[in-house]
């Protein structure tokens, strides 16, 4: 459960290529992508595609681009695993050629929309970051794994909808070429990536910056940003999840229990406590309740009301929202944005980090360089 209002990302080239990792080992392309899984497409004349095999590849046959300008690579050598062609694996797990044809298609659909006649060309610029782009997706996925961050179905749902309406021209049109389960797989990962890095950075904010950072980050040319105040909460809360769709019983049920737990935290128990033992936002809950920065615009109408009515330290009461019930604690007040440019740098820093030592520590085999 997450209590920021929905916002449909700024890049629309991270959703339609898939962005996810900036590579920086030597030779190694800037950009990657994210993959998606493989698209019946139509055959090429005088090809035969079998299962699985991409616009531009026949079964089993030499790819349809310059071999010099990339290795000697044969659909043929490379090695199959549960009926499916690898192309390599990262802490073995298996990187499918279905996932990099179609991750190709999409994401080169504008340069392929400009160079109809060189798509080998194409097709030797983009192989290493497509390559790479199915490395930092089974990154991200073995990192939510391990913290137990999960895509609902209907969270996905939703997301194929904004990267759809994002989405323009030759790459749009690669994206409706996509069945419904392999558009539900690129929104799964888009989503994967976003509570990676949410994660990460959630845990590289949940201190006070020091004195230094502070002075440094007010010193920069970034300094001008923070000139406009703009007043800024940092907040806990507890929620029990009460949303329209459930039964009236249910929902007074849910209210009980918050009321349960207020008179809890209004007689002495730490609040960080409680909420880590009672919350049913999971997201926040492992953080003592701590939902971090925000101004007004940013959460439900009804959850800034009653928290800017708050002075730190103070505990409001029950407080309704379309997810459920909420108890809130004001923990910090600042009249302006200083503290939000502060932590986002911090998120930025910690999920860089957080990606050179993924790819550093990475066991990861490349067969079509073989």
């Amino acid at each position: 459960m997450i209590i920021y209002k929905p916002f449909l990302p700024l890049v629309l080239l991270s959703l339609v290529a898939g962005v996810a990792f900036a590579v920086n080992a030597p030779g190694s392309p800037d950009v990657v992508t994210t993959p998606v899984p493989v698209v019946a497409t139509p055959a090429i004349p005088g090809t035969t595609p079998g299962p699985g095999v991409g616009v531009g590849f026949t079964a089993d046959s030499p790819v349809n681009f310059d071999p010099s300008k990339f290795g000697s690579l044969t659909t043929s050598t490379l090695p199959v695993a549960d009926g499916k062609r690898l192309v390599g694996k990262v802490n073995g797990q298996p990187l499918s050629l279905d996932d990099f044809l179609i991750t190709f298609e999409v994401s080169a659909a504008t340069l392929l929309k400009q160079n109809p006649e060189n798509r080998d060309g194409v097709m030797a610029a983009l192989a290493a970051p497509v390559f790479d782009g199915l490395v930092s997706t089974a990154l991200y996925r073995e990192f939510a794994k391990k913290h137990s961050l999960v895509v609902s179905p209907a969270e996905a749902k939703r997301k194929t909808g904004e990267i759809i309406g994002q989405s323009a021209g030759p790459g749009k049109e690669a994206l409706q070429r996509l069945t419904q389960d392999q558009l539900l797989t690129l929104a799964t990962d888009t989503l994967v990536r976003e509570k990676v890095e949410k994660f990460i950075g959630d845990r590289a904010t949940s201190v006070p910056p020091t004195l230094d950072e502070i002075t440094s980050v007010a010193a920069t040319a970034l300094a001008p940003i923070t000139t406009a105040p703009k007043e800024t909460l940092r907040a806990r809360h507890i929620v029990i999840r009460a949303t329209p769709d459930m039964s009236e019983f249910n929902i007074n049920d849910a209210r009980a229990k918050a009321e349960d737990i207020l008179v809890k935290v209004r007689g002495g128990i730490d609040f960080a406590t409680a909420a880590r033992q009672y919350s049913q936002d999971r997201f926040t809950a492992y953080l003592g309740g701590n939902v971090g920065y925000f101004t007004r615009g940013t959460m439900f109408k009804e959850f800034e009301d009653a928290a800017f009515a708050l002075q730190p330290g103070d505990i409001s009461g029950i407080v309704r929202t379309p997810v459920g019930f909420h108890i809130i604690q004001v923990t910090e007040r600042h009249p302006d944005n200083l503290r939000i440019l502060i932590d986002e740098l911090r998120r930025l820093h910690a999920v860089d980090a957080w990606k050179r030592e993924a790819l550093r520590s990475a066991k990861i085999e490349n067969y079509l360089t073989k």
